[in-house]
């Protein structure tokens, strides 16, 4: 059985719980203390197997609030308390000092960690001072039946929907976080435009901290910024498919799930260099890569994608997605992740 104690209202979240027959807890407000005895009270009614968390809070709050002797788990899914965390315009290196403090001084009660690529393992254990044997790397996968296929069919609808017809479409998706590189790629669009001059910039992706400051950077690049900037999109796929070419110009990554999908469909991409999104392509036989925070070589690499039809990339992308990150086969060895992580435990419930 499977109880989520969540600590946010998120109601996409909840149907997806609801539809999984999962059990939901909600432990909305509160000070720390508070949302900890709550917890540790959920905890003592259930007597799970096991309580595995995932990002920050949810780390913090599970650690203080477990009996000694139950077994944690935790999953790394992005990469913290380094330089394209902390280096980002209007933060405090402090906090993030002190948050790390925090989360590697509670890491010692959490007996197996999760992560999303070896990168990620490797620095953030490190970070934490936490051993690397206790930390297994399991990818993000992706539901075949959800991402689709390509097709003509499919591109011409999304363009439709978009307003285009058969001009070049560059398409990113990411939040805007100084992490995600969005301003990279937007410096690299008028050096694009010389050589395709009527090149659309699609870019889907919740708004963030670095919201004005790209939209700024988008209008002195002779970008509408009310244009390219699509929101939060429930589509992202569709609009992948419909890319001539996809990015992802991120300064940090834990495992891109835009570029998951993006070798699902077989898109053309243009990656930054980073070693997370190099484990993507290890044998470099789908995706082009280009030096991080380098908007000269992002814009050489974005036209050699637009210009050069390489259908041999498409095909090996869609292999290697069917043969590692369908979502079934990501699941299979989560599963095993939390039995080996739960040990001898014989409770009721994995929470």
């Amino acid at each position: 059985e499977l109880e989520v104690v969540t600590f946010t209202s998120r109601d996409a979240l909840v149907g997806a719980l609801v539809e999984a027959s999962a059990g939901i807890t909600m432990l909305l407000s509160g000070s720390y203390p508070q949302v900890v005895r709550s917890l540790r009270r959920t905890i003592k009614e259930l007597q799970p197997d096991l309580i595995h968390s995932v990002l920050f809070d949810a780390d913090i709050l599970a650690r203080l609030a477990a009996p000694p002797g139950l077994p944690t788990s935790s999953s790394w899914v992005g990469m913290n308390y380094g330089r394209s965390q902390w280096s980002a315009p209007g933060r405090k290196r402090w906090k993030f000092a002190t948050a790390q403090l925090l989360d590697a001084g509670t890491a010692i009660r959490t007996n197996r960690f999760h992560a999303v690529s070896n990168e990620l393992a490797d620095v953030m254990s490190r970070r934490l001072g936490v051993s690397r044997s206790k930390v297994e790397v399991i990818p993000r996968g992706r539901s075949r039946a959800e991402v689709g296929y390509r097709s003509e069919d499919r591109k011409h609808a999304v363009r439709d929907r978009l307003g285009l017809d058969d001009q070049p479409l560059l398409v990113t998706a990411a939040r805007h976080e100084w992490a995600k590189g969005l301003d990279v790629l937007i410096r690299a669009v008028p050096s694009i435009r010389r050589e395709v001059p009527n090149l659309h910039v699609a870019v889907a992706g919740p708004f963030g901290e670095q919201s004005s400051y790209i939209r700024k950077l988008a209008a002195v690049h002779d970008l509408d910024p009310d244009i390219v900037f699509l929101g939060q999109r429930n589509d992202v796929p569709d609009l992948l498919s419909a890319a001539d070419v996809v990015c992802v110009p991120s300064r940090s990554e834990g495992c891109c799930n835009v570029m998951i999908e993006a070798m699902a469909l077989g898109s053309p991409l243009v990656a930054a260099g980073i070693p997370a999104l190099h484990e993507l392509d290890p044998a470099r036989r789908w995706a082009r890569f280009f030096a991080p925070e380098d908007s000269d070589d992002l814009a050489y690499h974005i036209l050699a994608a637009l210009t050069e039809v390489d259908d041999k990339r498409s095909d090996n992308a869609v292999q290697q997605f069917d043969r590692t990150f369908r979502s079934e086969l990501v699941a299979a060895r989560m599963v095993k992740f939390f039995q080996r992580a739960a040990g001898s435990s014989h409770g009721h419930h994995h929470a």
